[in-house]
């Protein structure tokens, strides 16, 4: 877990502001932090290592310095991506995931996301171009908030508290939202994007906003969606779902540092113990990059 903040106005923000603002998250990323700011832009990060300790101090940075990333999470396929990236030219001076980030928004823009298997809030800000772009994986794990105090602005943070400090920079304070009051004791949950301040919102979970001097543009990049299968029999669907599972386990243990398992005693929990318990002893650092299925033995595994 990590935390990030950032922004996009029209006037500067102290960096006094900024630290605050992490400050209020440091619980989130206790191990490191760091800050960027140029002209009216700015990012911040509290970061918890997990990947390439010593080389991942963010922020992170294309070759030139004109792409500028903060990422909260983990981007599963990483090491993939670093190939496919290498292979277009690309020059790496670390080995986290955040980098493949920054080179992703270079060739792919707002498509990038749609090559990312993890769970992440990250944001990019493109000096090329002064855009400020913010994403949140595809089912809403990691946490995003964002305001808008005017078209072609924007402020976010991982958690309500850093962005309200934020917020009162710019010279807005947060009033309470009432519809939200009500829908929580309905529901017992405020609707996204909804939260329980007017005028600050969370972003979607497979959703991405891009704040330029155009305004502020958002859109979707994945939906769930199911796929028929006319004819598949009992024993292939459970060694289908095997596979799936393994396969989802395998890219989830990279780490350098050690791993733990939440171990409730359920079905789930327990079958992520097993496969754990089977992948540890093997090499599993390196998939191919177009793997989508893995076949298991008893004596190890491999993917095609």
């Amino acid at each position: 877990m990590c935390g990030i903040v950032g922004g996009l106005l029209k006037k500067g923000i102290d960096v006094s502001v900024i630290n605050r603002a992490l400050d209020a998250i440091r619980h989130r990323g206790p191990d490191d932090s760091g800050v960027f700011q140029h002209g009216n832009s700015f990012l911040g990060n509290r970061r918890l290592s997990i990947i390439d300790i010593s080389g991942g101090h963010q922020p992170v940075f294309n070759e030139d310095k004109s792409v500028v990333v903060v990422f909260n999470g983990e981007i599963y396929n990483y090491l993939e991506l670093i190939d496919l990236l290498e292979s277009k030219g690309h020059v790496f001076k670390t080995r986290s995931d955040t980098e493949c980030l920054a080179h992703l928004w270079e060739d792919y823009g707002t498509d990038m996301c749609r090559l990312l298997r993890g769970m992440f809030a990250f944001a990019i800000w493109d000096a090329n171009s002064q855009s400020m772009f913010i994403a949140r994986d595809r089912f809403g794990k990691k946490p995003l908030y964002y305001f808008e105090p005017a078209p072609g602005e924007v402020l976010f943070a991982s958690e309500i508290k850093a962005l309200r400090i934020l917020a009162k920079h710019a010279g807005r304070h947060m009033e309470i939202n009432e519809q939200a009051i009500y829908d929580y004791l309905s529901f017992g949950v405020v609707p996204q994007p909804e939260t329980i301040f007017a005028d600050l919102f969370v972003i979607p979970s497979a959703s991405w906003l891009l704040v330029n001097h155009d305004g502020n543009k958002s859109g979707t990049y994945w939906k769930l969606y199911y796929e028929r299968w006319e004819s598949i029999s009992y024993e292939a669907t459970l060694e289908k779902i095997r596979q799936l599972v393994g396969e989802a386990a395998i890219l989830r243990l990279r780490s350098d540092v050690p791993l733990g398992i939440f171990l409730s005693g359920g079905i789930d929990s327990s079958v992520v113990a097993y496969e754990a318990h089977e992948i540890l002893p093997l090499s599993f650092r390196h998939l191919p990059y177009q793997c989508t299925t893995v076949s298991w033995t008893r004596a190890g595994w491999r993917g095609w």
